[in-house]
């Protein structure tokens, strides 16, 4: 069994009071913007944005986790440069793998999630455990696809006699591939993704405009206007969310 002390399941994080305060404001301040815009009541914008920030919390936790993830891929990338170099160099499975510490801790330093799962790798190598166990046990931590593929792959090319080398380059070409059409995507999409913020901001800025051009519609707080307002205000919610998706990329 390897030490719990140094297992990280990756789609779980441990927010800091500072991440917890940064995702708070974020929530809390777009509501009180957006509320203040249409209803013109900074205390009842007040009263429905400290709760609100308490609802960003969460989204921007799974931010901070997607952004971990993404982190510790490209750090995986290089950490299968190095493992490559190790495996040309003439050095048995092992070896190559101990000797990937030194370069990652040189890369990205002691702290770094790609250099603690190589000392992790190579406490166990020591203590006798066997590697596809512990590429596996890495693999399942990380949630991430392409860790996984490579742990399988290894497994099986490690017990059959495979080119392991030839496996590493693949795997590591695989991944540059992947980011690549994934700029690629996002380029081609920028534009769009731009008009998308652009139309979601159009409504509030209509909104200031008329109010301060003198128009009595938005002035005026009775009922019907203050429910049309809402109606509104959920449309464009409801919208935003959706276009949101829309341009989420997965690849």
């Amino acid at each position: 069994m390897l030490s719990k002390v140094y297992k990280v399941d990756y789609d779980l994080y441990h927010m800091k009071y500072i991440d917890y305060i940064i995702g708070y404001c974020i929530g809390f301040l777009l509501a009180f913007v957006v509320l203040t815009i249409f209803f013109e009541s900074i205390i009842l914008s007040m009263l429905i944005s400290i709760p609100s920030g308490l609802f960003s919390i969460k989204p921007y936790k799974n931010y901070l986790i997607k952004k971990r993830k993404k982190k510790l891929l490209l750090q995986f990338k290089d950490f299968l440069e190095s493992l490559s170099s190790s495996y040309l160099s003439g050095k048995n499975t092992h070896d190559a793998f101990i000797d990937t510490y030194d370069d990652m801790e040189i890369l990205y330093g002691n702290d770094a999630d790609i250099t603690r799962e190589i000392e992790i790798i190579k406490k166990s190598i020591i203590n006798g455990i066997n590697m596809e166990d512990i590429l596996e046990d890495f693999a399942q931590r990380s949630h991430i696809d392409d860790i996984k593929s490579f742990a399988s792959i290894f497994e099986s090319c490690n017990r059959t006699g495979g080119d392991i080398s030839k496996i590493i380059l693949e795997t590591r070409e695989i991944i540059n591939d992947k980011i690549d059409i994934e700029m690629e995507i996002r380029t081609s999409i920028a534009q769009k993704k731009a008009e998308f913020y652009i139309m979601c901001i159009m409504p509030f800025v209509m909104v200031l405009s008329l109010r301060m051009l003198g128009d009595s519609t938005f002035s005026t707080q009775n009922i019907s206007n203050i429910v049309t307002r809402l109606i509104a205000l959920v449309i464009l919610i409801i919208a935003f969310f959706l276009g949101k998706k829309i341009t989420d990329i997965k690849v």
